[in-house]
């Protein structure tokens, strides 16, 4: 009813930050319609999921001080979704675990990307 009563743009983009990456990833997964992408900014990708794939087009970032979602955890979670099928890209910016300027001009670059 929601959709046909609110029409929606073809595209459908995802974001979460810290814990909400894992919301965002559980919406991607089981939503009824597949997001045209998923932005996810310092948080780790749940595990126990299948079908990652689902999310088609992922960008992965964190600061590079962030002490909260380690290097490792970072670059383990991108192996996770490029072998999933999903196109990934993994950046970081110059912070810590908040967003900064230079975040938001590598999140435009992305959605630009997507939006073509």
């Amino acid at each position: 009813h929601l959709y046909s009563a609110y029409p929606l743009s073809a595209a459908l983009v995802l974001h979460g930050f810290s814990q909400g990456t894992a919301m965002a990833v559980r919406t991607g997964l089981h939503t009824y319609r597949s997001p045209t992408a998923v932005m996810l900014v310092g948080g780790d990708i749940p595990t126990g999921h299948e079908g990652l794939g689902r999310l088609k087009n992922v960008h992965l970032v964190r600061g590079l001080h962030d002490r909260i979602y380690s290097y490792d955890h970072f670059r383990a979670d991108g192996e996770r979704v490029t072998a999933s099928g999903a196109d990934c890209i993994l950046q970081q910016y110059h912070g810590g675990h908040r967003l900064t300027e230079e975040y938001f001009d590598l999140a435009g670059i992305f959605l630009d990307r997507v939006g073509r």
